[in-house]
């Protein structure tokens, strides 16, 4: 089923959104699932696993402010993470039904803003779960903060100084999207047209305001996760188990208790596009 289009206003800014009704019994449909998606994606990039989600419940996927659909501002207010908090906060109020919450990476990231910014107690009354896929959860140390900084600083430089065919050409070499080689070439053709759909210097706002470095501390999430979890409100972190160090991250949530996680041993950074079935599964698994 081909999915359906509309937009919604935050703060000023206008987002585009898509979105899937259930297919299946209407009494035996699951809460709605909201998909937020990663650095130079769009909702686009969910359409294979919206099939699977909808299969079970309603799907809606936002484009970020600066992704696909939605606004692309000039100001840079807009693209930080708690702009961009504050407008899922507005989309999940705006989907009928407490919805499932899912943020991969960069939209990870914005779910945990919307965690903060909320508070775990006004978060779990709007949301069913959490579900978090391949997400930093922010600077241990302060050196920690410091070296993300210089990371997003030079990937805002190339973003400004090459072109986006470029940048994407290195984007999608490093290492953390390696798993991804392996995958059909239309797949891999689809996924580069995508990420050439972006603006260049909305990307580098993006990465100037809501990158690794401008998160809280990773004491400040994982407390509010642990907190979310114990009011009821279902939490699962995701990633892939060729996905060295987003592996790492899921291990230390579980050695230390704060949230229920999955690794997914035939996928890598992005599940949802490497193993969908695994991840619809993962999704359907939280409420």
């Amino acid at each position: 089923m081909a999915p359906m289009t509309d937009c919604f206003d935050s703060d000023g800014v206008r987002y585009r959104y898509l979105y899937c009704k259930a297919q299946g019994v209407p009494g035996r449909r699951r809460p709605p699932a909201i998909l937020v998606h990663g650095f130079a994606q769009s909702s686009s990039s969910w359409i294979g696993a919206m099939d699977l989600i909808a299969q079970e419940r309603d799907v809606y996927a936002i484009d970020l402010v600066g992704h696909g659909g939605s606004a692309v501002p000039v100001s840079p207010a807009p693209y930080s993470l708690r702009s961009m908090g504050e407008a899922l906060l507005d989309f999940i109020d705006l989907v009928p039904g407490k919805p499932v919450v899912v943020g991969y990476s960069m939209g990870g990231r914005v779910a945990l803003s919307a965690l903060l910014e909320a508070g775990p107690a006004a978060f779990a009354k709007k949301t069913r779960g959490l579900l978090l896929e391949s997400a930093g959860m922010g600077p241990k140390t302060e050196s920690d903060r410091v070296a993300a900084a210089e990371r997003d600083a030079a990937t805002v430089r190339r973003l400004r100084e090459t072109s986006l065919r470029d940048f994407m050409t290195y984007w999608e070499n490093l290492p953390l999207f390696e798993s991804q080689r392996s995958l059909p070439k239309r797949t891999r053709a689809l996924i580069q047209a995508g990420r050439l759909a972006n603006d260049a210097e909305a990307l580098a706002r993006c990465v100037e305001c809501a990158g690794q470095h401008r998160m809280p501390s990773y004491h400040e999430t994982t407390e509010a996760l642990r907190d979310l979890g114990l009011r009821s409100c279902s939490t699962l972190y995701l990633t892939g188990a060729k996905d060295e160090k987003y592996s790492r991250i899921a291990n230390d949530l579980h050695a230390a208790g704060i949230v229920q996680t999955r690794v997914a041993p035939k996928a890598g950074h992005n599940v949802h596009l490497e193993d969908p079935a695994a991840f619809a599964a993962c999704v359907h698994s939280v409420a």
